[in-house]
């Protein structure tokens, strides 16, 4: 099956919003603007309780054909990294920025099963520390899709 590269990207993006969402925390999304609550909160705000949240990026990365032949049957694969960093408030040693990242890095370690063919390669988890209020991890996943045309 073929599929464009924002088709892959909504496959992406939808799996990691179907395990997030059972959460219920927030999620600050690429190139749309955060509410002036999430602004608030994110900057420890007088009287704002601080809650766990997610900051999620898609990064396409190289793009390259690898057939030949005629129109409409030239495969191009394309590959790039999603990047979900989550943020818990600093105190508890980790324990809940570690749960959570397990949630996501999960979901992209089970075996796919999309409709589409975007594939999920190596999984990483990466402790950044603490600083301020804030305790992040990264989770870093590669992925790959294939288009014909």
């Amino acid at each position: 099956m073929s599929q464009t590269a924002q088709e892959s990207v909504d496959e992406i993006l939808e799996r990691f919003n179907s395990v997030w969402e059972d959460t219920g925390h927030p999620v600050v999304w690429q190139d749309i603007p955060i509410s002036a609550d999430l602004q608030k909160m994110i900057d420890g705000a007088d009287g704002v309780e601080l809650t766990p949240y997610a900051r999620v990026t898609v990064r396409s990365n190289r793009r390259r054909q690898t057939t030949v032949g005629q129109t409409g049957a030239r495969k191009y694969e394309g590959n790039g990294v999603l990047f979900v960093e989550i943020f818990t408030p600093t105190g508890d040693g980790l324990v809940t920025t570690r749960a959570l990242a397990e949630i996501v890095r999960d979901a992209y370690e089970t075996p796919n099963v999309s409709s589409y063919h975007t594939w999920y390669g190596e999984v990483r988890t990466q402790e950044n520390g603490s600083e301020g209020l804030w305790s992040r991890i990264t989770v870093t996943i590669e992925w790959t899709y294939e288009q014909i045309k």
